[in-house]
């Protein structure tokens, strides 16, 4: 016991971020007893704070990171660790703001998802220093749960139907996950992911890693798991469809990779499976997007396809390829900085009620009226396709390069040209928006600028800055992403 408290204590050291979010919750928590009227500004402003400040203490600690397994290796914490962390800690300050400023959120008791906001990043922040399958299972749940509660948090009946389809796959998914863990225990009698041996009972590994793999799958919106995306983009409000799209994306890639590296001594067994499931994951989210009149659904499908080539870089893993992780962090960090643009270019002409119906029709001649917006939205679509001067174009350029060196096999040049297909596909649905905005008639009444919508058009703004800044120096990112 002494040895176990020991081990406890010295382990808090590396957990300052989660300690400090479980803090921010029980203040939350109390200050439910204080004034209902300004509380969610309390709420606000003291989360934001604290995302702040532990996002400050994460950058001063990824120069010095190095590899610990603490708590007997239940987490691990390394640079890759911190880097996915900061950037979670990011992705939460915007998404917050957003759920400040969306005014589909102003009738609902926001105050509640505020209080809630702590243990949501919490959940994500042990997502991404999992080490454990009880670990694993705990923490996906914590994340999956604060996803059900976000999709039926506006009582509509869209996000109603949304939620129950989105809880009713994720039960299926936890029982799918917890029996391939049961397999797992049954097989090696612990709990610790270094013990996964797939030399022996290879039939029931590949089946309990096909039913893991199905589980993490489901948070990135990979095929077959992909279906309840476009439905919970469409029924939700701007800001929550945000926070799903992005936030769990970002600590299930991580995840997703750490868990395909127990795998790489097998690879052979699980690499044509793979192969097929990235094809499958990126023509049903191009093909799918081309004829999207909805501008939340062509984003859903759009997530759907560019997890297809996060993916792909999957069959390039291996001990000796130390691109991988740099390379899938680069474009992660990219599809980010173009999806928070685009939607906080939407939200800001949403509480225009510009498109408060969000079909094609609405952004009709946009630029003429709301030049700045439409000049955004133009560049996120050309990063999310991959052309020059984005960040983007250099995301597809480390993809393909990385997985070109993996070596040219039948499956990975097949797959290598489908990827180049979809990214042709891809011009066309982005492009249909683009010329309607740039081309179209201007049909809709326009309202003129709130301060929130300038606010939320100066950040977007900003992103895309950012976005052509890193089309034109990539280095300044993939410097510091190299472990």
């Amino acid at each position: 016991m002494p040895d176990f408290i020991n081990n406890s204590i010295l382990g808090l050291e590396y957990i300052i971020p989660e300690l400090i979010l479980t803090g921010a919750l029980i203040l939350n928590i109390l200050f439910l007893f204080l004034n209902r009227e300004k509380l969610h500004r309390i709420l606000f402003y003291l989360n934001l704070i604290i995302l702040v400040l532990i996002s400050t203490y994460t950058i001063l600690q990824i120069p010095n990171s190095i590899t610990i397994k603490p708590f007997y290796s239940l987490l691990i914490q390394d640079k890759t660790t911190n880097i996915y962390k900061l950037l979670i800690d990011i992705s939460a300050i915007l998404c917050l703001v957003l759920f400040k400023l969306d005014k589909d959120l102003k009738n609902n008791k926001i105050n509640d998802l505020l209080m809630m906001y702590p243990a949501m990043i919490l959940g994500l922040h042990l997502l991404v220093s999992a080490n454990n399958w009880l670990i694993f299972i705990v923490v996906i749940e914590m994340v999956s749960l604060s996803g059900y509660l976000l999709v039926s948090y506006v009582k509509q009946k869209k996000s109603s139907e949304a939620g129950i389809k989105y809880l009713l796959i994720g039960l299926i998914i936890t029982a799918v996950m917890l029996y391939a863990i049961s397999i797992l225990y049954a097989l090696h009698g612990t709990l610790d992911w270094r013990t996964l041996n797939l030399t022996n009972h290879r039939y029931l590994h590949l089946v309990a890693c096909v039913f893991l793999m199905l589980g993490i799958g489901f948070k990135l919106g990979i095929f077959p798991v992909h279906f309840w995306m476009p439905d919970v983009f469409e029924g939700v409000p701007i800001s929550i469809a945000t926070y799903i799209g992005i936030l769990p994306k970002i600590g299930a890639t991580l995840l997703l990779f750490r868990f395909w590296t127990l795998l790489v001594t097998s690879l052979t067994n699980f690499e044509f499976l793979l192969v097929i499931i990235t094809i499958s994951t990126l023509i049903i989210g191009n093909l799918f997007a081309i004829n999207q009149n909805y501008i939340k659904r062509l984003i859903a499908y759009s997530s759907i396809g560019h997890t297809g080539f996060i993916i792909m870089i999957l069959t390039t893993l291996s001990p000796i390829n130390k691109l991988v992780i740099p390379t899938v962090s680069f474009y992660v960090i990219t599809y980010s900085l173009a999806t928070f643009s685009i939607f906080f270019t939407l939200l800001s002409l949403s509480n225009q009620r510009i498109n408060s119906t969000g079909f094609i029709e609405n952004y009709a001649g946009l630029a003429k009226t709301h030049p700045i917006a439409s000049i955004n939205l133009l560049i996120a679509f050309i990063s999310l396709i991959g052309l020059p001067i984005t960040a983007g174009f250099w995301a597809k350029v480390y993809i393909f390069s990385t997985v070109m060196k993996y070596g040219i096999s039948y499956s990975i040049t097949t797959l290598l040209v489908v990827a180049v297909i979809c990214t042709i596909l891809s011009l066309f649905y982005y492009f249909r928006w683009i010329k309607v905005m740039f081309l179209g008639i201007d049909k809709i009444e326009r309202h003129s600028h709130t301060t929130h919508s300038f606010i939320l058009e100066s950040v977007a703004s900003l992103l895309s800055l950012l976005i052509i800044l890193l089309g034109f120096i990539p280095q300044i990112l993939w410097k510091h992403l190299m472990l």
